[in-house]
């Protein structure tokens, strides 16, 4: 009799777990950079990567530390000296969401993603609405 698949058993697993969210990270990561200079810009690119981690179930909880690297710290901490604007964070968002779509990421479960962080953007954006 054969084995019954393994249910996966968060969107992590599902969406191909540290390869893609390494993927998803390093495309977001040249969106940023490309229209701010980051002042550490590796460290930025691996929270992004915890960050992801975390939002898809993954075993990476975010803010926390990885052994080699610096702590990545809470939103308001990590964005109170960036001036980020409420057009920076819904483009980044929207960014986000078609990297997801793209990768089959749609409906409820794009939603589970995209929800959290859309509950950051008071802690993120940092100036006065547009």
């Amino acid at each position: 009799m054969p084995l019954e698949p393994r249910p996966f058993s968060s969107l992590y697993e599902r969406y191909g777990g540290s390869s893609r969210v390494h993927e998803w990270a390093t495309f977001l990561h040249g969106q940023i950079k490309a229209h701010q200079n980051h002042p550490n810009s590796e460290h930025l690119k691996f929270c992004l990567e915890m960050q992801l981690s975390s939002l898809l179930g993954g075993p990476i909880p975010y803010p926390g530390i990885m052994p080699g690297h610096p702590q990545c710290m809470d939103a308001l901490t990590a964005h109170a000296h960036q001036a980020v604007t409420s057009q920076e964070f819904d483009s980044f968002t929207g960014q986000l969401v078609r990297v997801l779509q793209n990768s089959g990421v749609d409906g409820k479960e794009l939603l589970e993603v995209v929800v959290p962080l859309l509950d950051l953007k008071a802690q993120i954006v940092n100036t006065p609405y547009e």
